[in-house]
C-alpha cells in the first residue's frame, strides 16, 4: 500500500474547469495543473484566472489578548425594587413588564383603612399641638411676670414637647406612604395611596394582581436602568496582574458570535473569589450598545493587554492538514508556468487578517492569495 499526494487547482471559471489533477506529473492539455510530490505547476492564464497574488513575510502587529467570561449587569444603583411600608390591597396597577417609567411615576395604588387611622391619628395631633403651643407660651409669659409657678411652666413644656414628637413622627409616616400631610390638615383624607418607582427605568417585574393584599416585606416590582449597562467579567489570578482600567475589550453574545463590540476596562477587583479563584472586572460600555444587549445576557470577551511585532502572512495564505499548517512558496518559475513547492511551517498568534509565523521568518514570493485554489488531496492506492 502506498499513498500519492494529490494537488490540484479548484476551477474558477470554464478554462480552469478543464484542468484535472495527475500524478507523476503527466499531462494531458495545456491547461493541466502538473503535478510530483509536494510540487504543483500553474500557467499563466491559471494564476491570473484564479485571482492568484505572490507576496513576502511582512512584520504585523499582534495583540496580546485574555479571554474571559461574564454577563452583562446593571450597578446595584441602578437597580430597584419597589416595597410598601404600610400593608394594603392593591387597587390598581398602571404599569406592565417592559414597561418604561420615570421616577416618581405611580407602579401601584394601595387600599386600606389603616391609612384613614393614621390620617385621624395626624389631625388629633396637629390639633392638640396647636393647643399645648399655646399654653406653653401661655405659662412662659406668665413665669416671666412671676405670676405662674415653675411647676405649670414645666408641665406645659412637657406636654407640649412631647405632642411636638407624636406629630414629627406622625407626619413623617404619611410622608413615607405618600400622603401630603398638608392636604390632611385641610380635612383631605383618602384611604388610597400610590406607590412611585423609586428610579428610572424599565419594569423588569410585577408580580401584583387587583385586590391582592401586600405585607411590608414584599417586594412587587422591580426596575432597572440599561442607560447604566455595564461587563462583568471574571478573570483568572495569573491574568488579572495584566488588566488596567482604560484598556481596550472586545465582547459578544455567545448566541451572536460573529458579532464584536468594543467596551472599556473601568474597574478591576482587588478580591479573589475563594471557590471559582476569579476576580471581577468592570467593562464601559458604548452608548449604542446598551440598546443591544439586556441585564443578564452571557458575553464572551477578550482584553487587550498590548500590541507586539511579528512576522506575519495573510490568513488566507495558510493551509492546514489535519494538525499541521503550510504555505506554497515559488520554487520557478518557467514559460508562462510557475512552479510552487509545499513547505510546512509553525505558526503563532492569529489576528483578523494574519497569522504569525515563528518559522521561516526568511521565505519569499509566497502565494499569499488564490492559495485556497490550490487543494491538496491524499488518495491511498
Amino acid at each position: 500500500m502506498n499513498v500519492t499526494t494529490k494537488l490540484c487547482i479548484i476551477p474558477f471559471i470554464a478554462m480552469i474547469m478543464q484542468s484535472s489533477c495527475h500524478t507523476g506529473g503527466s499531462s494531458t492539455g495545456e491547461n493541466d495543473t502538473f503535478i510530483q510530490g509536494n510540487e504543483v505547476t500553474v500557467t499563466g492564464d491559471q494564476f491570473r484566472a484564479a485571482g492568484m497574488m505572490l507576496g513576502n513575510m511582512e512584520k504585523v502587529l499582534f495583540e496580546n489578548a485574555i479571554r474571559l467570561n461574564g454577563m452583562i449587569s446593571v450597578p446595584p444603583e441602578y437597580k430597584a425594587g419597589v416595597s410598601i411600608i404600610m400593608p394594603g390591597f392593591v387597587r390598581r396597577i398602571p404599569v406592565v413588564e417592559g414597561e418604561f417609567v420615570h421616577e416618581g411615576e405611580t407602579v401601584l395604588e394601595l387600599a386600606n383603612t389603616d391609612y384613614i387611622q393614621l390620617q385621624q391619628d395626624y389631625l388629633e395631633a396637629f390639633y392638640s399641638l396647636n393647643y399645648l403651643r399655646s399654653e406653653y407660651e401661655r405659662q412662659k409669659s406668665l413665669i416671666g411676670d412671676n405670676i405662674t409657678s415653675q411647676k405649670n411652666y414645666l408641665s406645659a413644656e412637657s406636654e407640649y414637647d412631647k405632642m411636638l414628637a407624636i406629630y414629627e413622627g406622625l407626619t413623617e409616616k404619611l410622608r413615607l406612604i405618600n400622603i401630603d400631610p398638608g392636604n390632611v390638615e385641610k380635612g383631605k383624607i383618602t384611604s388610597v395611596i400610590r406607590i412611585p418607582a423609586p428610579i428610572t427605568g424599565y419594569i423588569t417585574t410585577q408580580k401584583a394582581y387587583l385586590g391582592m393584599f401586600l405585607e411590608s416585606h414584599d417586594i412587587i416590582v422591580e426596575i432597572i436602568d440599561t442607560r447604566n449597562l455595564q461587563l462583568k467579567l471574571s478573570a483568572f489570578e495569573k491574568d488579572v496582574l495584566h488588566i488596567q482600567p482604560g484598556q481596550l475589550i472586545r465582547y459578544r453574545n455567545v448566541d451572536a458570535p460573529d458579532e464584536w463590540h468594543v467596551a472599556s476596562v473601568r474597574i478591576v477587583g482587588k478580591s479573589v473569589d475563594p471557590e471559582t479563584r476569579t476576580i471581577p472586572v468592570y467593562g464601559r460600555i458604548e452608548e449604542e450598545d446598551k440598546e443591544v444587549y439586556l441585564d443578564g445576557m452571557y458575553v464572551e470577551a477578550e482584553i487587550i493587554t498590548q500590541d507586539r511585532e511579528a512576522y506575519g502572512l495573510p490568513n488566507e495564505s495558510i493551509q492546514k492538514e489535519e494538525d499541521k499548517f503550510f504555505i506554497f512558496a515559488k520554487k520557478d518559475e518557467g514559460d508562462d508556468e510557475i512552479f510552487f513547492e509545499r513547505r510546512y511551517v509553525t505558526v503563532g498568534q492569529v489576528s483578523e487578517t494574519h497569522t504569525e509565523i515563528i518559522t521561516d521568518t526568511a521565505l519569499t514570493e509566497i502565494l499569499v492569495k488564490g492559495a485556497p485554489n490550490l487543494k491538496i488531496e491524499s488518495s491511498i492506492q
